[in-house]
């Protein structure tokens, strides 16, 4: 007698649904754009909140599979990161007699991005697909949308928005999504032609109406040198040895206090305004050079804090590696120059992959302007360190067989 067996023809089991493993990875840089634009808030609906909420629940769940999976070297990285920001914050309420909102620190989660991209399942190349694709809609709203959007902020004095240093106004662009646009579209040559020209064109278009010098002519230069072909070893060695020495020149002045950076180029507006607010940086410097000032819950409170009869406004963003050494003291200063060195040095020489390639010239290209500008470590635009130390990462368990 044999046993029976059962009968499989004629039915057929669905396999369980499974999210999309971008899906998650997908949805925390969307909140990270909502949130960093800030012209999702103009208008009668609010979005940064919900944006925020998404990114500490999404944060602290891939922190939960770090453990899970024994990732324990990434799980460590992420509480000693998150502590570390909340005593910078604590610190700068402690010297600017201020109450400290452990709370308000939220808009500094992106800085914590990188355990989503090591935890993910996702592919490197599929969340930088969906990062293309959030580019594209979002230059395109900022485009299209420009008159109104900056019409809309001058009428509700939505200041924060607004990019003022003597110049015409302009509305705050996430200059580096842009820029990642128009490379991503050179180097995915297997994507639409549709989808390629809209990149380059919207992309383009908005870093254009942006009217940030210095990032448009960063951005040229290395487009150039990407279409010619440049991107070998000159190029990433060349990138860390620019930034490298103009920080040194930015940092001089700390040093001699009768030579200001800013002089070199004192016939330039912005730079008029950028002399006043480094003489007062550096004075609050020399006064705070180990620790820094720590952490500003936002900019007013920053402004308060350095406001004196002689100066009036600061700006941390205009004074691009001296700023980190102003908060974050030496500590954050030597953390900036290795993260550099990282990302236009190391970081995915092996990766020829073209999405990657888009990745890594959007990286040398926020490295050469991070002594100009610190968005690359502080601001929204550190999601993109996040995915290259991810690729550093995820290689390196390759190679180890963990993954």
């Amino acid at each position: 007698m044999t046993a029976a067996t059962p009968a499989t023809s004629g039915t057929r089991r669905s396999a369980p649904f499974q999210w999309p493993p971008a899906l998650l990875p997908g949805l925390f840089i969307l909140a990270v754009t909502v949130f960093g634009a800030g012209i999702f808030d103009i208008g009668p609906i609010k979005l940064s909140r919900i944006a925020l909420y998404t990114q500490l629940i999404l944060l602290f769940l891939y922190f939960g599979k770090a453990v899970i999976r024994q990732h324990f070297g990434t799980a460590a990285s992420f509480i000693l990161l998150f502590l570390y920001i909340i005593w910078s914050h604590l610190r700068f309420a402690a010297l600017s007699d201020t109450v400290a909102n452990v709370n308000g620190l939220a808009s500094f989660l992106p800085i914590l991005s990188f355990i989503i991209f090591c935890e993910t399942d996702a592919s490197l190349k599929s969340m930088l697909r969906v990062l293309a694709g959030i580019s594209l809609v979002y230059c395109a709203i900022y485009v299209l949308g420009h008159g109104w959007l900056l019409a809309a902020n001058k009428a509700s004095a939505g200041g924060v928005l607004v990019a003022a240093s003597g110049r015409s106004e302009r509305l705050y662009l996430l200059a580096v999504w842009a820029a990642y646009a128009v490379y991503y579209a050179w180097c995915n040559r297997d994507a639409h032609w549709l989808m390629r020209g809209a990149l380059a064109l919207f992309g383009l278009a908005a870093i254009w109406l942006s009217g940030s010098r210095m990032f448009q002519a960063t951005f040229t230069i290395y487009a150039v040198l990407l279409m010619i072909g440049v991107t070998g070893f000159v190029v990433r060695w060349g990138t860390f040895a620019v930034f490298f020495l103009l920080s040194l020149v930015m940092l001089s002045g700390l040093i001699f206090q009768s030579f200001n950076p800013y002089s070199l180029m004192e016939w330039d507006t912005s730079a008029a305004y950028r002399m006043v607010e480094y003489a007062r940086g550096a004075e609050t410097i020399r006064s705070h050079f180990l620790l820094g000032i720590g952490l500003p819950l936002d900019m007013d409170s920053l402004i308060g804090f350095l406001r004196t009869p002689r100066y009036d406004l600061y700006f941390a963003s205009d004074l691009g590696i001296t700023s980190m050494l102003m908060m974050f003291g030496l500590p954050g200063l030597l953390l900036s120059v290795f993260f550099v060195y990282y990302c236009a040095a190391i970081s995915g020489i092996h990766y020829q992959a073209r999405e990657i390639k888009a990745l890594q010239m959007t990286g040398l290209m926020a490295c050469a302007i991070a002594w100009f500008s610190p968005m690359f470590f502080i601001e929204s635009a550190v999601i993109f360190l996040g995915l290259l130390i991810a690729l550093g990462v995820k290689s390196s368990r390759l190679k180890s067989g963990v993954e």
